[in-house]
């Protein structure tokens, strides 16, 4: 994308661009380094991604991020890292870039008793869809960011004793997309270690 910006002679695009990808990067090494980070500083990362790739297909998708007033009140909030993006890159990769017409991407962030419930919703292409779609060489390295993100979660509930739970689904006819669903328990700072 830096690339093509500074191929069409477009200075400032470029010079935005790097700047949103260096955050993004530092956001994630920081990130890294923790397997829960706190929740403010997760959807800066979320908000910053999904903005880069926007600019990268510019007339293939928009989005918007809700969270419910109450997560936002508290500044404690702890969230394991990383989980959302994988799901929110396969639904602008996989399913939102290969429509005809623009599409629209959905995350919310819903406090429910004493869990995050955290919603992705698209209107892509659909997995199914995406599926008949690939390559030979996309088959064989399809799927790698949700089964390392799914693994993981099954390390982060046996290692913290938690219950974190993800569930990917196309939606039911007659609408388009998939929508993705992770129940992630309340933390606040200490509760996640041991």
């Amino acid at each position: 994308s830096i690339n093509q910006f500074i191929s069409t002679n477009n200075e400032l695009a470029a010079n935005q661009y790097l700047t949103k990808f260096s955050t993004l990067m530092r956001r994630v090494m920081e990130n890294s380094k923790e397997d829960f980070v706190l929740f403010s500083k997760e959807i800066e990362l979320l908000q910053n991604y999904l903005e880069l790739e926007r600019s990268r297909f510019p007339d293939k998708f928009d989005f918007n991020i809700k969270i419910d007033d109450a997560l936002l009140a508290d500044d404690q909030l702890y969230i394991p890292g990383m989980l959302v993006q994988p799901h929110l890159e396969n639904a602008i990769w996989h399913g939102l870039r290969y429509m005809d017409e623009k599409g629209f991407l959905a995350l919310n962030f819903a406090k429910a008793g004493k869990c995050i419930e955290i919603t992705i919703d698209d209107n892509g292409i659909g997995m199914e869809e995406s599926k008949k779609n690939k390559t030979v060489n996309q088959k064989k390295q399809s799927g790698r960011g949700i089964s390392n993100t799914l693994e993981r979660i099954n390390i982060l509930n046996e290692l913290y004793r938690q219950d974190i739970k993800c569930q990917v689904e196309d939606k039911p006819s007659p609408e388009h997309g998939v929508r993705v669903k992770i129940t992630v328990p309340l933390l606040k700072k200490g509760m996640h270690e041991d």
